[in-house]
């Protein structure tokens, strides 16, 4: 059965929703104000601890108890000095405006929290699985560690949207970062397993996408070298992904937005599909020829092929045969594809479904930047009922993924339940600016 995608119109009058008044701050049994109060080596539950200028935290101090029992654990550190191995378990919500934090380590452990906004981090930040960390400013100065690196557990978010990072970041299995902004000086390492969404930001000089991960970017500089190693997935619709680009025996390339820099090389048996809205191949306009959200293959070289991103942005690739230096590359093994971009395919995997669905929703009422510009089918600069209706309008178009793909088609319930439940948070209409 065919289900015809409802459109929402604009409201006549805008709905009023009404909030419950935010409860004040969690309330403590015992609170430390350091100084004058002396910390102690580790706080429980229902307790407060706020370090100040001129305080000390000693080395090997305990947010919460190490069996994970604790509840309502706060520590604001808005100045001093936090000695080594500080650890924040379950339970624990940790703030970090300034001060300077232990040379050998912070750890957020399973269950913890941590929102970081100045201060300066000691040789490496790790945050393990089923951990949430918020950073919009301060200064990690060497590694950060996203997940697991033992390679189990799941469920690690890290969102990013400003401060300067050191020598190596890594994200290991489970974890997903999304970031939307900040500085990154040294090596970027997303490793199996890993989701990577990059929407703002300035990347150091290699990025490595290794067996396993996947990245998405929308926008951002990452200057330098990009890598997507063998069994990667990378989708690049905006932003900058590499002066030099490389894709990897058997590493999945999207490319349908912004730019890769002076080059890229597609290695034997990797795979790069170009989605955008013009191709012109030796030449000739093949454009007329497409169906979209079809992959068409070209498997011509010694030739240029050359067109329009589905985000506008222009591209130009010599097919050259041969690899030598400072000069593009696609092996004759390597698959080559463009597909004509399919209205409402916000991801460009060729299909108009609930992937699609929730980068929109995931961005609701928000304005573009900082919001993902993938949320923005309509170009407005605002995420609302314009990109909503163009890809309800589409649904369900293009070739179907795998059965065990997320990228499904909800029942009509679904879709009446997303209905009632975006009109309840009331819509605003055009774009907004803040």
């Amino acid at each position: 059965m065919t289900y015809k995608p409802m459109r929402f119109r604009r409201l006549a009058a805008p709905l009023t929703l009404c909030l419950a008044a935010s409860p004040a701050s969690a309330q403590f049994t015992t609170i430390f104000n350091v100084p004058p109060d002396i910390a102690p080596g580790s706080i429980g539950s229902d307790t407060q601890l706020n370090l100040n200028e001129t305080g000390v935290i000693g080395s090997f101090f305990d947010a919460g108890a190490i069996n994970g029992s604790s509840t309502n654990v706060e520590v604001n550190i808005s100045g001093g000095v936090v000695g080594d191995w500080f650890d924040a378990y379950a339970g624990s919500t940790v703030n970090i405006s300034g001060g300077t934090i232990g040379e050998v380590g912070f750890t957020a452990l399973p269950g913890s929290t941590v929102n970081m906004t100045g201060g300066n981090m000691g040789r490496f930040f790790r945050a393990f699985s089923n951990t949430t960390v918020n950073i919009s400013g301060g200064v990690i100065d060497k590694w950060l560690n996203a997940g697991n690196p033992n390679g189990f557990g799941s469920n690690t978010i890290v969102n990013i949207s400003g401060g300067t990072f050191g020598t190596d970041f890594e994200s290991h299995a489970g974890s997903t970062v999304n970031i939307s902004g900040g500085v990154f000086t040294g090596t970027f390492l997303p490793l199996a397993g890993s989701t990577i969404n990059i929407s703002g930001g300035t990347f150091g000089t290699v990025f490595l996408a290794q067996t396993g991960s996947t990245v998405n970017v929308s926008d951002g500089q990452i200057p330098g070298v990009f890598q997507a190693r063998g069994g990667s997935t990378v989708h690049v619709s905006g932003g900058n992904a590499g002066d030099f680009f490389f894709a990897f025996p058997s590493s999945s390339v999207t490319l349908s937005g912004g730019s890769t820099g002076n080059y890229v090389k597609a290695l034997a048996t990797s795979s790069v599909d170009l989605v955008g809205t013009s191709f012109i191949l030796d030449g000739v306009d093949i454009t007329s020829s497409l169906t979209a959200g079809v992959p068409f293959t070209i498997n011509d070289r010694g030739v240029n092929l050359s067109g329009l991103y589905a985000d506008g942005s222009p591209f130009s690739f010599d097919l050259n045969s041969v690899d030598l230096p400072n000069f593009d590359f696609f092996d004759l093994t390597a698959a080559l594809s463009v597909t004509l971009a399919l209205d409402g395919d916000q991801n460009g995997d060729g299909f108009v479904g609930t992937m699609d669905l929730n980068i929109a929703l995931s961005a609701w009422n928000q304005n573009v930047p900082p919001a993902d510009s993938r949320a923005d089918p309509s170009g407005d600069g605002f995420v609302g009922i314009e990109d909503l209706n163009l890809i309800l309008g589409n649904w369900n178009a293009g070739t179907p993924p795998p059965v065990n793909n997320a990228n499904t088609v909800p029942e009509p319930t679904t879709l009446l339940l997303l209905a009632a439940g975006i009109g309840a948070v009331g819509l605003r209409p055009g774009k907004h600016n803040v």
